[in-house]
């Protein structure tokens, strides 16, 4: 079978069942619910008895979606280089007293909290969670975004509390505060602490 002749078979049988499943919603949608899986179990068995044919036409239209999903998630086209790869350019300076400490966020996805595999580990906090939240780059938009991860004692942006999982824009000079723990996130100066 050739594969414009394939590609006329399907199209009919597919203007067929649309209009014989008009007709039996009129009639009787009981026999549409009884067509349906009739045309599903066809569709399975066809597939197994004529891979030859059912298997390009498969992957016709799985490429096809894919080739939509890629066009409409791809990178602008005059992009350079550099929009693409993640450069650590900014820190956490802490501003309790006393502090100095200063996390560089060198991943793009940055995780903040108390447990060893964590980003960034915070020791001496007992008010702030294992993971507590993260501080995600996206690369197109050269933007960072801080996300609370159901903590339980809360990330505040400035002096509002985040929802869990939900993503807030970060910008420069933010304040950030998990538990007692107060940050501030600014472009990257000197050394800084992992």
């Amino acid at each position: 079978m050739s594969e414009e002749r394939n590609h006329r078979l399907f199209l009919v049988f597919a203007i067929f069942n649309v209009f014989v499943m008009l007709f039996l919603l009129i009639l009787e949608p009981v026999l549409l619910v009884l067509w349906l899986l009739l045309v599903m179990l066809g569709c399975i068995v066809f597939s197994r008895v004529r891979p030859d044919v059912w298997k390009p036409e498969a992957k016709r239209w799985t490429d096809k979606v894919t080739g939509t999903r890629n066009r409409i998630f791809a990178a602008p086209k005059n992009e350079d280089a550099r929009v693409l790869t993640f450069v650590p350019d900014h820190e956490l300076v802490s501003t309790q007293t006393g502090s100095r400490e200063r996390y560089v966020v060198d991943a793009e996805t940055f995780t903040i909290g108390r447990s060893s595999t964590c980003n960034c580990v915070i020791r001496n906090s007992l008010t702030v969670g294992k993971e507590h939240c993260r501080i995600i780059f996206r690369k197109y938009s050269q933007e960072y975004y801080v996300e609370d991860l159901r903590s339980q004692n809360g990330t505040y942006l400035g002096t509002r509390r985040l929802e869990p999982f939900t993503q807030e824009k970060l910008l420069d000079n933010s304040e950030l505060t998990l538990g007692d723990c107060c940050f501030r996130f600014v472009k990257k100066t000197g050394s800084a602490v992992r």
